[in-house]
C-alpha cells in the first residue's frame, strides 16, 4: 500500500479519531474483514466470528466491537440453521414421496 492513497488516509483519519477519544471503539475498515460483504453462508459467519475473536486477542478491535460482531454472527448461524432445518424437512418428503412411488412402480412389475 502506497501513502497518499484513499486507503491510507481513511487509515489515518481513523487513527486520529481513535487518539483523541477516551475509551476510544477501534473501528475497522471494509478490507480489513476476512470475509467480502456481510456473511452470506455459514462457514462465511463462522469465519467472521473467530476473526472477532482473534481480532480482540491481538488489540485490533475492542470488546464492545468484538461482542456486537459476536452477537450478530450468532444470530446469523441459527438462522442459517434454521433455513437448513427446513431444507431438510422438505427435502425428507420428498425424498418419502419417491420411496413410495419406488414401491408402487415394483409392486406393479410384480403384479
Amino acid at each position: 500500500m502506497t501513502l497518499g492513497t484513499s486507503d491510507s488516509r481513511k487509515r489515518g483519519q481513523l487513527r486520529s479519531a481513535i487518539a483523541r477519544r477516551k475509551n476510544a471503539l477501534k473501528p475497522v475498515l471494509a478490507s480489513d474483514l476476512p470475509i467480502a460483504g456481510p456473511p452470506r453462508t455459514l462457514d462465511e459467519a463462522n469465519t467472521l466470528l473467530g476473526w472477532a475473536g482473534y481480532s480482540l486477542a491481538c488489540g485490533r478491535i475492542d470488546p464492545i466491537t468484538a461482542r456486537g460482531v459476536a452477537q450478530l454472527c450468532r444470530a446469523l448461524i441459527q438462522g442459517f440453521r434454521g433455513n437448513d432445518t427446513a431444507k431438510i424437512a422438505e427435502l425428507e418428503k420428498v425424498v418419502r414421496a419417491l420411496q413410495e412411488q419406488d414401491r408402487a412402480l415394483r409392486a406393479q412389475e410384480r403384479g
